[in-house]
């Protein structure tokens, strides 16, 4: 049963708890199996203590097998209140190294994840061979994935820090009144990396945000990582030296207006 078949729209994929590099996670099209496997799931004697995400079945892929491609973006958060977040502008891609099936019997981990230490050859590319595989597939595709994937996954990335931002200014709160000098407080600033897959008319899906995200030591992005974290790490001395100024509310408020005239 193809995912185009009578398997289509009935695809999960569940994930273990605190597990990572691609490990925990399973894929299935049989309803009973994901409750079962979902409600063997214990951390902290808890039961059901996993997550469940829909399959995205009509992944992008890249030939010449036609293998499943996601990418990672590299998100800066320097605050939470106000949010005030960077992303870089040029994420890298991991492409399966197995052909994209959905078979009964047939559900090959390299087919599916595309996690690094799933793959026994280096699986990472930069944006720049994405795109030149992409338009070679699909003509005119660099342009939608600047207009239509890109604005989308900066809409994922502050949506999913927003949903976030009560919890974590709630937790800074009660650090600041616990320190001796209240008006001090965190000054610390947060590396996320962000993984998305992407469907077939190049529309983002999050998967998940992680923390400490793999710095890509010894690996053919090493130099692309280098540039980046530098490049990061400009703009987080930048903003507490006072060299980069933000706009402040009235600043906003003038740009809307004059964009309305």
């Amino acid at each position: 049963r193809t995912l185009n078949g009578q398997a289509h729209g009935r695809a999960w994929v569940l994930k273990s708890p605190y597990a990572s590099c691609g490990r925990g996670i399973s894929m299935t099209c049989d309803l009973r199996r994901l409750l079962n496997d979902a409600s063997s799931q214990r951390a902290k004697g808890q039961q059901w203590n996993c997550a469940v995400q829909k399959y995205i079945e009509r992944c992008l892929t890249l030939g010449p097998e036609g293998q499943k491609v996601d990418l990672r973006v590299w998100v800066l958060v320097l605050s939470w209140n106000p949010c005030v977040i960077f992303a870089h502008a040029g994420p890298y891609f991991r492409v399966a190294s197995g052909a994209f099936v959905f078979k009964r019997g047939q559900n090959s981990r390299i087919s599916h994840l595309t996690n690094r230490p799933q793959h026994e050859e280096e699986n990472r590319i930069e944006l720049e061979e994405f795109l030149e595989r992409l338009e070679a597939e699909q003509p005119g595709g660099t342009e939608l994935f600047w207009n239509k994937a890109w604005p989308g996954i900066l809409d994922g990335v502050r949506l999913a820090v927003l949903s976030t931002q009560a919890a974590v200014v709630t937790d800074s709160e009660e650090l600041r009144r616990k320190r001796k000098a209240p008006t001090l407080g965190p000054r610390c600033f947060e590396l996320f990396g962000f993984d998305f897959a992407l469907d077939r008319d190049l529309r983002p899906w999050l998967l998940e945000a992680n923390v400490t995200p793999d710095m890509l030591p010894q690996s053919c992005l090493e130099e692309w990582a280098e540039t980046a974290t530098e490049g990061l790490l400009n703009i987080v001395i930048g903003v507490q030296s006072g060299e980069i100024k933000f706009p402040t509310t009235a600043d906003l408020c003038a740009g809307d207006e004059q964009t309305e005239s």
